[in-house]
C-alpha cells in the first residue's frame, strides 16, 4: 500500500472552494419581483411533466418555483404535443397569481407549439387549451432540449401525484320537469335530481379533492372551469312566484290560471259580452276558446308570466319540449292553450333560443350572396398560389406536396412536386420556376398558412415589389381558382400513375402541360396561347419538313395585338361566367344585414364529437372588414377575437319580454 501523503495544489484547493460555494449558494430560490419579466420553461416525458418559473434579472435567469407532476395512465397515452401542451397549461394555472396581468415568456423544446397563442390548433385537445390560455399575454419561444435541463429533469423524476384534467371531468344534473308539481308554501321538497355515471378514476379523484382542504381561490377557479349550467337550472327552475327573473319557470295549475284571468282586462271584457262571442265559453269560472277540429277547446291565457312559462315548458324542458322545432312546439301548445299572439310569440321564442341556435343543423342555404373577384386587366397581374398535400403515398423521389400557381386571367398553371411545405421551399419555387422564367407578377394571392406568412416570404415580396394578398381566414373560396385546379389535377394524376401510386410526381408535368394546352371552360381560350401568343405544338402533331425563316418587322406588334385580343375575350367570358354562376348561387339565399355591436354565433371549427355545439359564442361584432367579412370578439373572453365571413355566422335574435 502506498503511504505517500496526498497534497492538494493551490489550483485544486481554489477549485474545491469555488465548487463548495456554488453548491451552497446558487440554488436558493429568489422572491418574485413584479418589475421584472417572468419566464416559464416546461417539458414533458413518458412519466410526468415539469416546469420552472424564472425571472429575468441582470445576473441571468433566477428560479422562483418548480413544478413536477406525474401523469395518469390515460395521460401517458396522449400524443407528445398533447403532453407538452398539458405541461404548459398546468404550469400557467399553478402560477396564475404571478402571471395574470403580466406579459411573460414561455420556452418549450417542442417546436410545433411555437404558434400556440396565435393559430388554431389541429389537435382538438390542444385547441381547447389554447382558448383557455387566451386570457394570458405571453410569447412562446423554442429552446433546445439540452438547454431545457431543469424542466427536463423535473418531468423525468415527477414528485406530485397525477390528477385528471379538470376540463375533461364534466358532470351534469337534470331535474324532474313535469308541470303537475303543485307550488305550495308548506311544501319545500327538493326536486328530483339525476346524476350521470362516472368512472372509478373520477370517483377516486373526487374523494381526494373532498378529503384535501383547499383555499377559497382554488374553489372559485374550479367553479369557473366546471360548467355549472345544469346545476343552476335545477336551483332556479322552481322558484318564488314573486321573483321576476324571466329565465325561471314557475309551475302553475288551473287555479292560478283562473286568478290571472280575473285580473286581466281583456278576459273581463270577453266574459262580460260572452253571449256575442261565438268562439268563447266559460267552464268552472275559466274562459275557454273553441278551435277548429281536430284541435280541442282550450283555456285562454291572459298576458303575463304564464305565457312565457308555457313557451319555456313546452320547448326548453326535456320532458315536454326537448327543443324541437316550430311546427311541433306550436301544435303541442295549441292542443293545450290559446292566446291571440301565440304563433308570433312561439316563433320569437324559438328564434331566440340559444341552445337551438348553437346545436341545430342548418338545412337552408348559407347566408351571404356571392361576391366574385373581378378579373385583372392583364396577364401576370394577379396570381394565386397554394400547397397541395401531404400526398400519400410518398413518391419514389421523396416528394409529399405539390406547390402550384395559376394566373387568374389566362388560367396558365405552374406546378412542381416538392418534399415539404416550408417557406424556404415556396421562396425557391417562386424565384427559380416563376420569376426567372416568366417575370415578376404584380400581386400574389395565398392563404394564411405559416409557409406564406413567414418573414422569409414577406422579405422576398418587399424586395421584388410584389403585393401579397391573403385570403379570408377559414374561407378557401377566396382562393378558389387554385383549389379548383387541385381537384382537377388529382383525378388526372391518378389516371396516369402506376398501381402503387408512387410515380405521381413524374406524371405531374404531363398533367400540367395538357391543362395549359387545352381550352378552358371559363375563358373559352387556351392558357398556353394567351401566355405565349402562339398555339402549342403537341408531340404527335405533324410538322412541315421545310422550315422557313422570315423577318417580319411588324411581327412584334402583331403578337401584342393578338395577345391583347385574347385577353379581352378571356376577361369578357370570365365576367359572363361569373354572372351566370352568381345568379344560380344567390337564388333563395338571404343576405344578412349586420352592424357593429350585433351579437352572433360562429361555426365551430374543430368539433370533438357528434354532440359538440355546432356554433360557439356569443360573439360581438367589433369591426366590418368587407361586405361579407367581420371581426368578432367573445363577450366573455375579451382577448378572443376572430375574423369570420357571413357563411359561418348565425345572428342572435332578441327575445321578447312577455312578463308584464
Amino acid at each position: 500500500m502506498n503511504k505517500s501523503k496526498f497534497v492538494l495544489s493551490d489550483d485544486a484547493r481554489t477549485s474545491f472552494h469555488d465548487l463548495k460555494k456554488i453548491l451552497t449558494t446558487d440554488l436558493i430560490l429568489d422572491l418574485p419581483d413584479d418589475t421584472l419579466q417572468f419566464k416559464i420553461q416546461s417539458d414533458a416525458s413518458v412519466d410526468g411533466i415539469g416546469a420552472v418559473l424564472l425571472q429575468i434579472t441582470h445576473d441571468g435567469d433566477r428560479p422562483l418555483a418548480y413544478m413536477s407532476k406525474k401523469l395518469t395512465k390515460t395521460q401517458t397515452n396522449w400524443s407528445t404535443i398533447e403532453q407538452e401542451c398539458y405541461a404548459i397549461v398546468q404550469a400557467i394555472d399553478k402560477w396564475d397569481k404571478y402571471l395574470r396581468g403580466h406579459e411573460f415568456i414561455l420556452e418549450t423544446d417542442h417546436e410545433p407549439l411555437i404558434n400556440l397563442p396565435n393559430k388554431e390548433q389541429l389537435n382538438k385537445r390542444c385547441n381547447r387549451w389554447r382558448l383557455k390560455l387566451a386570457e394570458y399575454r405571453f410569447q412562446v419561444k423554442h429552446i433546445q432540449g439540452k438547454k431545457n435541463n431543469m424542466a427536463d429533469y423535473l418531468s423525468r423524476s415527477p414528485v406530485e401525484l397525477a390528477e385528471e384534467d379538470i376540463d375533461e371531468r364534466i358532470q351534469y344534473e337534470s331535474k324532474f320537469t313535469q308541470t303537475d308539481l303543485s307550488l305550495s308554501s308548506s311544501n319545500n321538497s327538493i326536486p328530483l335530481k339525476i346524476t350521470t355515471a362516472i368512472t372509478r378514476a373520477q370517483a377516486k379523484l373526487q374523494q381526494q379533492i373532498t378529503a384535501t382542504p383547499s383555499n377559497t381561490t382554488t374553489d372559485e377557479k374550479t367553479k369557473e372551469l366546471i360548467p355549472q349550467r345544469k346545476v343552476a337550472i335545477d336551483k332556479e327552475s322552481i322558484s318564488d312566484p314573486l321573483d321576476e327573473n324571466p329565465n325561471k319557470i314557475i309551475p302553475f295549475d288551473m287555479d292560478d290560471l283562473r286568478k290571472c284571468q280575473e285580473e286581466d282586462k281583456i278576459v273581463h271584457d270577453i266574459k262580460k259580452n260572452i253571449q256575442s262571442k261565438e268562439n268563447y265559453f266559460i267552464e268552472n269560472g275559466i274562459l275557454f276558446r273553441k278551435q277548429q277540429l281536430p284541435l280541442p277547446s282550450v283555456p285562454f291565457v291572459p298576458a303575463g308570466r304564464i305565457r312565457a312559462d308555457i313557451l319555456k315548458i313546452y320547448h326548453d324542458t326535456p320532458g315536454n319540449g326537448a327543443h324541437f322545432g316550430r311546427d311541433k312546439t306550436t301544435r303541442k301548445i295549441q292542443e293545450r292553450y290559446y292566446w291571440p299572439t301565440m304563433i308570433t310569440d312561439i316563433r320569437n321564442h324559438l328564434d331566440s333560443c340559444l341552445p337551438c341556435a348553437q346545436n341545430n343543423y342548418r338545412r337552408q342555404k348559407l347566408p351571404g350572396k356571392l361576391k366574385p373577384i373581378q378579373p385583372p386587366e392583364g396577364i401576370w397581374k394577379l396570381l394565386s398560389m397554394d400547397f397541395h398535400g401531404p400526398i400519400t403515398p410518398t413518391s419514389k423521389r421523396g416528394n409529399r406536396y405539390i406547390i402550384s400557381l395559376t394566373d387568374i386571367l389566362s388560367k396558365f398553371v405552374i406546378a412542381k412536386a416538392v418534399r415539404d411545405c416550408s417557406a424556404s421551399t415556396a421562396v425557391k419555387f417562386l424565384i427559380n420556376d416563376v420569376i426567372l422564367k416568366y417575370g415578376t407578377p404584380t400581386c400574389i394571392l395565398t392563404d394564411n398558412g405559416t409557409h406564406f406568412t413567414a418573414q422569409l416570404m414577406n422579405n422576398l415580396f418587399q424586395h421584388l415589389g410584389v403585393t401579397h394578398l391573403y385570403s379570408t381566414v377559414y374561407h378557401p373560396q377566396t382562393n378558389g381558382q387554385i383549389e379548383r385546379f387541385n381537384a382537377t389535377m388529382d383525378g388526372k394524376i391518378a389516371a396516369l400513375c402506376n398501381e402503387r401510386r408512387t410515380n405521381w410526381d413524374e406524371v405531374l408535368q404531363y398533367v400540367t402541360f395538357n391543362y395549359n394546352t387545352s381550352i378552358h371552360a371559363t375563358t373559352k381560350q387556351i392558357p398556353f396561347e394567351i401566355m405565349h401568343g402562339r398555339q402549342a405544338t403537341l408531340p404527335f402533331d405533324q410538322q412541315d419538313a421545310i422550315i422557313s425563316l422570315t423577318q417580319d418587322p411588324e411581327h412584334c406588334q402583331q403578337i401584342k395585338t393578338y395577345i391583347g385580343k385574347l385577353e379581352d375575350e378571356a376577361r369578357k367570358n370570365i365576367l359572363k361566367s361569373q354572372q351566370q354562376y352568381k345568379a344560380r348561387y344567390d337564388l333563395n339565399r338571404q343576405n344578412l344585414s349586420l352592424k357593429i355591436d350585433d351579437l352572433v354565433l360562429v361555426k365551430t371549427r374543430n368539433a370533438r364529437n357528434k354532440f359538440d355545439i355546432r356554433y360557439e359564442g356569443p360573439f360581438k361584432i367589433i369591426k366590418q372588414l368587407g361586405i361579407k367579412t367581420f371581426t368578432v370578439q367573445h363577450v366573455k373572453k375579451l382577448t378572443l377575437t376572430k375574423q369570420v365571413t357571413l357563411d359561418i355566422i348565425v345572428p342572435l335574435v332578441e327575445r321578447w319580454n312577455l312578463i308584464q
